[in-house]
């Protein structure tokens, strides 16, 4: 560590002070430490001045950790804070940890000391750093909710509940379940994930719960159809003003096919046969080991070797240092022969190779186990004879060479590995011609210092030899002296498939990462296309190169990137119109061509790639969606011939599903600016009697043209950023606050009209209707309300009422009795008069009843007849009837009746006006 750290102590044992110094003074830890034993003093220390670790002693006679801790971040003080104590139970230690303390350490043992602190102080720098990077990014956040619309596999979570308040359709086709699936399950993903990733998602998911986002996540899920895929997701975090998580938003992509690339990758890795690792400089905690490590040092399994440190593998400390010293000195070593042991204490010799990684804090190299060869050196020096038993039978190339270098003897494994036959080689062939040219002075020079002596030259080391083919392969070689002589002994390991896996995994990578940086930093497609070609091009060797888009509803092909052209095929490159069959790009578009001589290649020799573009070695590769839709194709060329590999047609495979991922978004994106100024088209012409508002935080951030008629407002100053309740009246203020509240906290349902009362400028109140839902704005949640003018309607509503009045009066003070009732005869309605003729006691007694059992029995066949007439016909006059009172008393009558129909011209009920006509019979009579 460069810089100098602070650190606080609590701690009320002056020894334990004094150890803790002393270890941190022997892992050469920078820092200065100031110790207190209570409380006042402890808070006296952290006004003081800023501190970058504290430890604490669990246990103090008048002030514990776990206080110190609480009233550490009480004050606001977020340093990270490791607890250091004699006895600390799994159930203390949990509660600690979830009391905010970064580490604990046990002090018998005092070895994971730096660790922790070196962990908690990078922690602190990943977080600061997470914190700035985020901020930066949450104003993208409204921009990535609209293109989750139209892009394949977004969501956008919202934090604590993990409920989808965002879905891309395309999600449906990633997991085989329909959106309402998604909407309806809040974090749908814990059900679909694969069992072997359920409490790595958890985890992750309880992180974000508590505001961290991990910024790519990547496991496993199960379709719907049982399918296993692999996905990759990225995470974009929102947050409010006080800095607290509200929501991520989630890109998905299905990575099945460079998962298992990579997996491929790393079971090479898994399966070499050397030892690879990767351990901390100071601890030597192991970070990374494969299996054959593992079982180099006796260790059944790869968890197994973990819990070691790198230290416990050497006989003594010194050994150990003095390795660091030469890396420290060096940044690498090759070949570097040493003794360690095993888990069992058996002795192992190695040949290392590593390099160091100061800044980053660890050593990563490979170990091959050479124990067997020095036993075969130690047997050459005893006997020739048992040299050349060992030396026929063994595993790897190996040779005996003169002090000339010539090969003096060769086995099998030299044969397999160099082409030549051993009637070629022995006597005949002098090591220098296996060796590469460029490796070949230094090489020289070791052996010349192995025989004069007047230096030392390493046993092990990394050369690249030339087969009788040409062929180039990368090998580590093992030279020994056999004692009084002047002959050696080479030993060769083929190690050019793990070279070229390892070179292609991190070209793959660096690619990868190019065309995600360019995706994200890019501002528009045209700049997207031109940073990923620079870095394809420069990455893979090639000299040029260029990239073409295709936009379907045209049918042309754009050029939208170039790097590195000359000028002639600069004018080359224009728009290519696909209807135009002659154009040799035509022909083979959406075809991959691999051209690692374009002068063999059976179409382009005779095309303008080599007359005019001059190249000598070429490749096209096509640019689908996942739906096999044609985005394009990228060019790179190479003005001499070069080894263009049919394997890395998986290469290119992979990085034009990664840039089409990208090009879509960046097509999304222009889609969607297009999509808003069609929307603010929209807002713009409404009628005057609708008018938009957007409303966040209590301020109006944005009104159609319409809402400044409504309202009377003279300047965009008067409303934009205005309390919106000053155009509401006054009387309805609360309820309209609790309504657009409301629309905050049940966005999942639907919403509904309210109407109510607003108020011009002027003071004027009108009545209206308004519809509230809930959006975003600059990333954060928001209220769209939509305002009808119901100042007309309102008016009209009055009239109707006052008529329906005048209505009602004339039917209850009518002198004739007037019913209303439905199609079957059932009463519904019935005035003051029918009441007072049936001699009830009021309307209660008649409604309900059927219109028959009011007709004398005589007479309820023609009452039917009648029904049916004013059903045909729409009206009867003056038929005269026998009723029946309440009390059986039958009277004489006369009735006249409609039909009533509703909307759809329909029959719905019948109103008859009746008379009694007893007065009128009596006087006939």
């Amino acid at each position: 560590m460069s810089k100098r750290i602070k650190i606080l102590h609590l701690e009320d044992n002056k020894i334990d002070v004094e150890l803790v110094k002393e270890i941190l003074t022997i892992e050469k830890i920078n820092f200065t430490s100031t110790s207190v034993d209570n409380q006042e003093d402890f808070i006296k220390e952290l006004k003081k001045e800023p501190i970058d670790i504290i430890l604490a002693d669990y246990s103090l006679p008048s002030f514990d950790g776990l206080s110190a801790l609480k009233l550490a971040r009480e004050m606001g003080i977020n340093t990270p804070f490791i607890l250091v104590s004699a006895v600390l139970g799994e159930e203390l230690a949990i509660e600690a940890l979830q009391s905010g303390a970064t580490d604990y350490v046990l002090k018998s043992r005092m070895e994971r000391l730096v660790p922790a602190i070196q962990r908690a102080l990078r922690e602190i720098e990943d977080r600061d750093h997470r914190i700035k990077l985020e901020k930066n990014i949450t104003e993208l956040e409204d921009v990535y909710e609209k293109i989750a619309e139209r892009v394949r596999g977004f969501l956008k979570m919202d934090l604590p509940t993990g409920k989808f308040s965002l879905v891309d359709k395309f999600l449906e086709e990633l997991s085989g379940y329909q959106k309402k699936d998604w909407y309806e399950n809040p974090n749908f993903i814990q059900q679909i994930i694969h069992p072997d990733f359920k409490e790595y998602y958890n985890e992750n998911f309880k992180k974000m719960q508590n505001g961290f986002v991990p910024k790519m996540m990547e496991y496993k899920i199960k379709r719907k159809d049982g399918d296993e895929r692999w996905w990759l997701q990225f995470n974009i975090g929102a947050y409010d003003i006080n800095q607290n998580l509200v929501s991520v938003s989630i890109v998905v992509i299905d990575n099945t096919e460079t998962k298992e690339s990579l997996i491929k990758y790393q079971n090479l890795f898994e399966n070499a046969l050397v030892g690879m690792y990767r351990t901390n400089i100071q601890s030597g905690a192991i970070f990374e080991a494969n299996e054959t490590m593992a079982k180099l040092f006796g260790c059944s399994t790869i968890e197994e070797f973990k819990q070691f440190s790198a230290g416990e593998f050497y006989p003594d400390e010194k050994s150990r240092n003095e390795l660091l010293r030469i890396l420290r000195s060096d940044g690498f070593v090759k070949g570097y022969q040493m003794r360690l042991i095993s888990k069992n204490g058996n002795p192992i010799w190695v040949s290392l190779s590593a390099k160091i990684f100061l800044k980053e804090g660890y050593i990563e190299g490979v170990i091959i186990d050479i124990s067997e060869q020095k036993k075969a050196q130690e047997d050459l020096f005893k006997s020739e004879r048992e040299l050349e038993k060992v030396f026929e039978h063994k595993a790897t190339a190996t040779i005996i060479i003169d002090g000339d270098m010539t090969v003096l003897k060769c086995n099998e494994q030299l044969e397999i590995m160099s082409g030549y036959t051993k009637a070629e080689l022995e006597g005949k062939k002098k090591w220098p011609e296996f060796v590469h040219p460029d490796d070949l002075p230094r090489l020289i020079k070791y052996h010349k210092v192995r025989r004069d002596k007047t230096g030392k030259a390493p046993e092990v080391y990394e050369a690249r030899l030339i087969d009788k083919y040409g062929n180039i392969r990368e090998s580590i070689i093992s030279v020994g002296i056999i004692p009084g002589t002047t002959k050696g002994v080479v030993s060769m390991l083929d190690i050019s498939e793990r070279t070229k896996a390892v070179n292609a995994l991190k070209r793959d990578r660096k690619v990868y990462q190019i065309i995600a940086e360019a995706a994200i930093q890019s501002i528009d497609i045209r700049d997207l296309c031109q940073k990923a070609l620079i870095g394809l091009v420069e990455t893979l060797g090639y000299d040029s190169g260029s990239i073409r888009i295709y936009y379907e509803n045209e049918k042309v092909l754009l050029p939208m990137a170039d790097y590195g052209l000359k000028d002639e095929a600069k004018f080359l490159l224009g728009n290519v119109s696909i209807n135009n069959t002659d154009l040799p790009l035509t022909q083979f578009l959406g075809k991959a061509i691999f051209a690692p001589d374009t002068l063999d290649h059976e179409f382009l020799k005779t095309t303008d790639i080599y007359k005019k573009y001059k190249y000598r070695s070429f490749v096209s590769w096509p640019i689908y969606t996942a739906n096999k839709k044609f985005l394009g194709s990228i060019q790179l060329g190479s003005y001499e011939k070069m080894n263009i590999h049919e394997d890395d047609r998986i290469f290119f495979e992979n990085i034009s599903e990664i840039f089409s991922t990208a090009i879509e978004r960046k097509l999304a994106e222009e889609a969607l600016r297009e999509s808003e100024s069609q929307y603010r088209k929209l807002v713009e012409s409404l009628p005057q009697n609708l008018g938009v508002i957007l409303l966040q935080k209590n301020e109006i951030k944005y009104a159609s043209p319409t809402i400044f008629n409504m309202f009377l407002v003279n300047s965009i100053k008067d409303i934009i950023g205005a309390d919106p309740m000053q155009f509401f009246s006054q009387k309805t203020q609360e309820q309209v606050d609790n309504y657009i509240s409301s629309i905050y906290e049940t966005e999942t349902k639907i919403p509904i009209l309210y109407e109510t009362i607003l108020r011009r400028t002027t003071g004027e109140e009108f009545s209206a209707e308004i519809f509230a839902t809930l959006t975003s704005f600059r990333g954060e949640s928001a209220v769209q309300i939509l305002i009808w003018e119901i100042t007309d309607r309102k008016k009209a509503e009055i009239t109707i009422r006052e008529s329906e009045e005048k209505y009602r009066r004339l039917v209850e003070t009518s002198p004739s009795a007037i019913v209303l009732f439905d199609l079957k005869g059932e009463l519904l309605f019935v005035n003051k008069q029918a009441v007072l003729l049936y001699g009830a006691e009021d309307e209660t007694d008649l409604i309900g009843k059927a219109i028959y059992d009011v007709i004398a029995p005589k007479d309820r066949p023609k009452v039917e007849k009648i029904m049916g007439t004013v059903m045909e016909g729409g009206l009867i006059r003056n038929f005269e009837f026998t009723f029946i009172k309440r009390d059986g008393t039958p009277f004489q009558g006369e009735v006249s009746a409609s039909v009533i129909k509703g909307k759809m011209n329909e029959p719905n009920a019948i109103i008859a006006v009746m008379t009694d006509l007893s007065r009128r019979k009596d006087i006939e009579r």
